[in-house]
């Protein structure tokens, strides 16, 4: 990657709670906006407001997925002035309001008796080489044994009515919280 596009992204990083606009990356750049933007995106693959609100929701989503987050603040530390601009561009991509994620991820922890050694993925069930890879990640970062992920718990979360005989709980009256059982296939790979 080009070293002034490298250095632009780890400012963005660093900055991202901060309104930012092409002018000021481009200076940061020590290029003019035309050479900078075509170069920005070709390095980066995406324009720079896309990157940025990319880098801001993820930011978002993984502190959401730490649990007990006030929203509202991480809104504004994710550089969202308007909680309605980050609750409709959050659930755009991820497709789920952040107050419904915190209220998930709230929930299975309550279920556990050790809420610090949960570690909560969000991704689409059928995307299973994501979720391999997000696992795997975890694993590694944590250092995660092989007798303790035997003894792991997984959940589901559905957008489905909940089905009072299968232990499931509802959430919001939108969402049902299940123990997932057949994680066989998965686990083998990790």
């Amino acid at each position: 990657m080009d070293v002034r596009i490298a250095h632009v992204i780890d400012h963005i990083n660093e900055h991202l709670a901060e309104p930012m606009n092409n002018r000021e990356l481009a200076q940061i750049a020590c290029l003019s906006e035309a050479q900078f933007y075509p170069l920005f995106k070709r390095e980066a693959g995406m324009p720079p407001g896309q990157l940025i609100t990319h880098l801001r929701l993820s930011k978002a989503h993984e502190q959401l997925l730490l649990g007990s987050v006030n929203i509202q603040q991480l809104s504004e530390q994710c550089g969202y002035r308007n909680y309605e601009t980050f609750s409709r561009a959050f659930k755009a991509k991820f497709a789920l309001a952040p107050d419904d994620l915190a209220k998930i991820v709230d929930h299975i922890k309550e279920l556990q008796s050790d809420p610090d050694g949960v570690f909560v993925l969000a991704v689409d069930a059928d995307d299973q080489p994501h979720m391999e890879s997000m696992l795997k990640t975890i694993i590694e970062q944590h250092c995660i044994s092989d007798e303790q992920l035997k003894d792991a718990v997984f959940f589901k979360v559905q957008d489905q009515p909940a089905d009072r005989h299968n232990h499931q709980v509802r959430i919001k009256n939108k969402f049902t919280v299940s123990a997932a059982t057949d994680l066989s296939g998965l686990l083998e790979h990790t």
